[in-house]
């Protein structure tokens, strides 16, 4: 039986954490799995097959992670390294090529490379492609989450389009029957959803100023996920006085009953490499308006073919959307649901199996 190694920051609430989990409990049918990750939050640790031999390495930073790393190579003894996000995909390459062990490595870029994601990891944009320049020509293949991404890193590491592999991520398809939204929401007015981590790229504050712009106390927006600007976005909603209108809700493992239970998905991302949370809208026939930010959403809303794109960082566009989006029926739900099928985890899966094979 071959040997999968996957390396993961952590196995924290996000989407690609989620698809990294979910390969791993599918690959462990076939292969002897170890899923490796660098630090310790391990919120969606129960997701976990328990086939699959878990080790956290409590590393203090990511870029103390290159011995950790290279020991772990050595001790498993892959056929196959799956690392997944800059910077770890680099460094693990580094630390495969150290430890001489033979084997394939794979890494899997799920962030979209421009200025604006430059700033949020605090590097020049030109660095952080050097660095893939000078790693990535030992990779084996690299698979992109979507074609934005490919021609973001390709724009910036000058890599020739033939190492690269776009396999979108994929979801298993949920129930698409509605839910009784006042048993879940406890209220019978319109119900938008917003998901994804607290955290600057996904710009909340443009969806709480389209709210308000809205001004229709009828409506409310419900978010799901947790980060770094929970206090921020908790004092912006009270500062515009939309305490009664806004909820966060925290991180929900159950989102799907959510979204099978609410009226629309709002997104108003600054710029998304992929989009785990629209995706899973889709598949349960919730109608979706997201900003047009580069690349993923618009992959998956096919240019605005399934949903309603406004530009971004710009709440009078998206409360128009959003008001118009609840007036009237835009999107079908067979429509939605059948373009979901297009992004399923089994056809995800098989384009990895190829890879292996």
């Amino acid at each position: 039986m071959k040997n999968i190694l996957i390396l993961l920051p952590s196995l924290g609430q996000g989407g690609a954490e989620k698809i990294h989990i979910d390969l791993a409990n599918s690959w462990s049918d076939t292969y002897k799995v170890t899923l490796v990750t660098l630090f310790s939050d391990q919120a969606l640790r129960d997701n976990l097959n328990e086939k699959i031999n878990f080790e956290c390495l409590n590393t203090k930073s990511i870029f103390r992670a290159l011995l950790p790393i290279l020991r772990a190579i050595k001790r498993v003894q892959p056929d196959f390294i799956v690392p997944a996000m800059w910077p770890l995909t680099s460094i693990s390459i580094i630390a495969k090529v150290l430890s001489g062990v033979k084997t394939k490595i794979f890494p899997v870029e799920h962030c979209f490379f421009n200025k604006y994601a430059a700033k949020d990891h605090g590097l020049p944009l030109m660095l952080i492609g050097l660095t893939k320049l000078l790693t990535y020509v030992f990779a084996n293949k690299v698979i992109c989450v979507s074609k934005g991404t490919k021609e973001s890193i390709r724009a910036i590491s000058f890599l020739p389009n033939k190492l690269f592999k776009v396999i979108y991520n994929g979801i298993n398809l949920p129930e698409t029957d509605r839910i009784d939204k006042e048993s879940l929401f406890k209220t019978g007015d319109k119900v938008l959803i917003s998901v994804g981590r607290l955290s600057h790229p996904k710009d909340y504050f443009t969806t709480i100023d389209a709210i308000k712009l809205i001004n229709d106390a009828n409506i409310k927006l419900y978010i799901f996920g947790d980060g770094p600007d929970k206090k921020k976005i908790d004092s912006y909603i009270a500062q515009n006085g939309l305490n009664d209108r806004i909820f966060i809700m925290g991180f929900k493992n159950n989102i799907i009953d959510y979204m099978r239970a609410a009226d629309l998905f709002v997104h108003s991302s600054k710029y998304e490499s992929f989009c785990i949370a629209a995706l899973e809208a889709m598949s349960c026939g919730l109608p979706i308006v997201a900003t047009d930010s580069p690349t993923g959403l618009s992959e998956i809303l096919d240019n605005g073919r399934y949903g309603k794109l406004v530009q971004v960082g710009n709440p009078i566009d998206l409360a128009s959307a959003v008001s118009d989006s609840l007036e009237n029926n835009l999107f079908s739900k067979d429509e939605l649901v059948s373009r979901a099928m297009h992004f399923s985890f089994t056809r995800m899966n098989s384009e990895y199996i190829k890879l292996f094979n």
